[in-house]
């Protein structure tokens, strides 16, 4: 028997996208990371985190970030639970298996190769080329950038750099925390303290996937599309509506059998005793498991737009989300988008 030629074409483009998958995994496992850029403080930080998988219990909460990982379209992931249930711990932990990323060398915001109808002006004007034309590129380890309650509105979205400006003699952008976390995670420990103020700029910069700013004789914008990782006590305070209403998952870790279950909160004293004691030695021997993860996060997100979802599954997350009384659509858009993630991640080719 023939396969029909639609078909076998469509073999052929996923079997293109495979080997660039592989490609990219090769790059981002084999190529050494630049390291000029980063910080002895994000080295520290990457350096201490503990290894996900050695984090007891929490399978829902961690299934949701690499989820997130996979799809940052979701806009975010949201944590909420008291003091010393390890939210912020799953959340720093994403340091780990987090993918490298290919940027644009000199980019103010790591501009994706691969897309140069997002580069801004900024990176155009920066970038330098090779002897093919192609602008050269870099590897870097993918951005996890915390934002501080205590941010001031420049620090988020840029503002002029006085000094360069007096030395250059025009006015010079320095880039702020959204342009940093562009492709990559942006933390917010306390999100419910966070101000007014700072909550309505990120809010809008996220949503538009642009971060403009117009200041001190600055006209500047360049792509911000960050991935929101927020956690809370409720305790503190509530978390704003309309931040809630921008995360794809929003879950409790007070709810969770590791805080229930007798034996598996000996399993994670057990666990936390033995990294305490011997740190290098278990951060050694999970450097395995965190390159599978991060090659399985690599694989999900190059085979994410070949999963297919169907008519009667989206009909019943529409029927879902109006019995639930939810307005608008976020609901079911945030359900599919997560089916489609999750098929991805276990190799599907459809949601199941």
């Amino acid at each position: 028997l023939v396969a029909p030629a639609g078909a076998a074409s469509r073999r052929s483009r996923q079997q293109r996208k495979r080997v660039s998958a592989v490609q990219r995994c090769a790059t981002a496992m084999e190529v050494p990371v630049d390291s000029t850029e980063a910080s002895s403080s994000d080295s520290s930080a990457a350096r201490s985190a503990v290894p996900m998988y050695r984090i007891m219990g929490l399978e829902d909460v961690k299934l949701a970030l690499r989820l997130a990982c996979i799809d940052p379209s979701l806009g975010g992931v949201g944590i909420c639970g008291g003091h010393g249930t390890a939210k912020t711990t799953l959340a720093r932990s994403l340091r780990g298996i987090l993918p490298k990323i290919e940027v644009v060398d000199r980019s103010i915001c790591n501009a994706d190769p691969e897309k140069p109808e997002e580069w801004d002006k900024l990176t155009r004007e920066r970038m330098q080329k090779d002897a093919d034309g192609n602008p050269v590129t870099k590897v870097i380890d993918c951005p996890f950038v915390e934002l501080p309650l205590g941010c001031t509105e420049d620090r988020l979205v840029g503002s002029l750099d006085v000094q360069a400006s007096m030395e250059q003699g025009r006015p010079v952008f320095e880039p702020g925390l959204l342009a940093k976390a562009h492709r990559g995670v942006l933390y917010i420990d306390d999100v419910n303290l966070l101000q007014d103020d700072l909550v309505s700029l990120l809010l809008t910069a996220v949503e538009s996937g642009i971060n403009q700013v117009e200041r001190e004789g600055l006209s500047v914008r360049h792509p911000c599309r960050p991935l929101v990782v927020a956690t809370w006590n409720p305790e503190e305070g509530p978390l704003r509506p309309h931040l809630m209403d921008r995360l794809a998952v929003a879950l409790n870790t007070d709810v969770q059998t590791v805080y229930t279950d007798l034996d598996e909160r000996i399993s994670a004293v057990a666990s936390s005793l033995e990294w305490d004691a011997k740190p290098y030695e278990e951060r050694a021997f999970a450097s395995g498991e965190t390159q599978q993860m991060q090659t399985q996060l690599l694989f999900a997100r190059e085979f994410l737009t070949d999963v297919k979802i169907t008519e009667d599954q989206l009909r019943r997350f529409a029927q879902e989300s109006s019995r639930g009384m939810c307005e608008g659509h976020r609901a079911e858009v945030f359900a599919a988008k997560i089916a489609r993630a999750h098929a991805a991640l276990n190799g599907r080719e459809f949601v199941s």
